[in-house]
């Protein structure tokens, strides 16, 4: 503690202080000493994650030293997909999202890892199917903007992978750009949002591709930007966002989002989210009962427009009720929400500072 009090930003210090009230069993000490490390600037070395890591009972499957995105696991939880690039490929100077990211597998206890699809791409959105046998992804191949790299602006085709074989099949073409796939609970079909015809100015709509067939079917057409396709558990209906441009908006023209639930095999829509808002990232409770989604209402930056730079306020949807309520103030920056597989919790990242 007297070397601390001489050297207050060095964080080995902090580290061996907390290993030592951890071995002492005071843990409610070296829960302070942590937290006290994590407000340093520069507490992020390798060495010092994988001790708060071995402290604190989680394991780093991979170096931090790369860009590690988008990670899932399969249905058994046996083995997780996820993006990484590892190397400079725009030659910007640092490893980061715009730089080509090979898409990889590897079991939950991080023994052993590979490569599925090529780093040379730019690689995102991976998913497993429920039977762990197949993976859907987006994949940039070529320069489509013409500057001479290929890279996050590019535009990405959608692709189906059989992991044992490795052979790959591209589903929808870039200039469609496609985006957001997952698959249905029964793993015969993948929903996603793409342009109907390969044309800067057209919309996104939502469409559904069999696997059995490969038939394609639109589900939700292209008057407005649509995007962030979900399946229900039980495939009954689809949740989506939808883009619309309001002229009135609060502090000019903004584009405004309402969400949606279809009932597939008929007309019937119900709003969950009104287009007045700004909302989006909508998940499914496993019971099919429950919404939760981001919604920006109020303009908490102050500065006199509601955009994306201001705060999600996290709201859930009773379908059957035909109700929402609010469960996390827009006082804190909310993202990434999910439903326990119990559904009696969600769990979300919000900074509190």
């Amino acid at each position: 503690k007297n070397l601390i009090n001489h050297n207050p930003v060095n964080p080995y210090l902090y580290i061996i202080l907390a290993e030592i009230c951890f071995k002492k069993n005071n843990f409610s000490e070296c829960k302070e000493v942590l937290l006290k490390l994590l407000l340093l600037p520069n507490w992020y070395k390798e060495k010092i994650v994988k001790k708060i890591l071995e402290l604190t009972n989680w394991k780093m499957l991979v170096s931090n030293k790369y860009f590690c995105k988008e990670p899932r696991f399969s249905s058994d939880g046996e083995k997780i997909v996820f993006c990484c690039a590892t190397e400079d490929t725009n030659n910007d100077g640092k490893i980061n999202n715009d730089d080509c990211a090979g898409i990889y597998i590897i079991d939950k206890n991080g023994y052993e890892i590979r490569e599925v699809v090529s780093k040379k791409y730019y690689n995102s959105s991976p998913c497993f199917s429920p039977d762990g046998k197949y993976i859907c992804f987006l994949s940039a191949r070529r320069d489509t903007n013409g500057d001479g790299k290929i890279d996050s602006k590019d535009a990405q085709g959608l692709y189906l992978l059989n992991i044992a074989t490795a052979e790959e099949r591209l589903l929808i073409e870039d200039v469609y750009r496609p985006k957001h796939p997952s698959f249905s609970s029964n793993g015969k079909i993948i929903i996603f949002s793409c342009w109907q015809k390969p044309d800067p100015t057209s919309k996104s709509g939502i469409y559904m591709i069999n696997l059995s067939d490969w038939s394609i079917t639109s589900l939700i057409v292209e008057k407005y930007e649509c995007v962030f396709p979900l399946f229900s558990s039980n495939g009954k209906y689809i949740v989506y966002t939808s883009f619309c441009t309001s002229e009135e908006s609060y502090g000019g023209p903004q584009q405004k989002c309402g969400i949606f639930v279809k009932e597939l095999g008929t007309n019937k829509t119900i709003l969950i989210a009104s287009p007045e808002y700004i909302n989006s990232f909508p998940v499914i409770s496993h019971d099919n009962k429950k919404i939760a989604f981001l919604s920006k209402r109020r303009d908490t930056n102050n500065d006199g427009v509601i955009d994306s730079l201001d705060n999600d306020g996290i709201y859930i949807f009773d379908i059957k009720k035909k109700k929402e309520y609010c469960v996390h103030s827009d006082e804190y920056y909310n993202k990434y929400i999910n439903f326990t597989y119990d559904d009696k919790h969600i769990v979300f990242l919000s900074t509190l500072h």
